[in-house]
């Protein structure tokens, strides 16, 4: 794995562009104080969970804008989503937030589920999975 868990993209529905805002090692605490309140941004997050062989990641995609973003600005931004999500590849959990009090990792657990290992991230102790 690499020495990179998180990262933060402008909004773009151009092909092949990923314009690349911020990058960290540090998890979330890190990806928080990277997050401005007039920006606008998509996000990976990687979550590694066990050792060995048992070693599994789930990745998080995050939706992120600032509580002083306007309407259309929102608008306009939210209509490159689809060519973001596509761009990022299949995750785990979406997350959408528009302030950081919401983007806590309050709780990670891991469980099995029919179709296997599911990502609980608790956002104010609310399963999003």
């Amino acid at each position: 794995m690499g020495c990179f868990n998180w990262l933060l993209l402008s909004p773009s529905d151009k092909p092949g562009e990923l314009p690349l805002l911020n990058a960290g090692s540090l998890s979330v605490p890190e990806l928080v104080s990277s997050l401005k309140e007039d920006d606008l941004c998509f996000g990976l997050l990687r979550l590694g969970f066990g050792s060995g062989r048992f070693r599994r990641v789930k990745w998080v995609s995050l939706t992120w804008s600032g509580p002083s973003v306007g309407a259309v600005r929102r608008a306009r931004a939210m209509q490159a989503r689809a060519s973001m999500k596509s761009k990022l590849g299949p995750v785990s959990v979406e997350m959408e937030v528009t302030s950081v009090d919401d983007l806590t990792l309050a709780a990670v657990s891991v469980g099995g589920e029919p179709q296997g290992w599911a990502v609980w991230v608790a956002v104010r102790g609310w399963p999003l999975l």
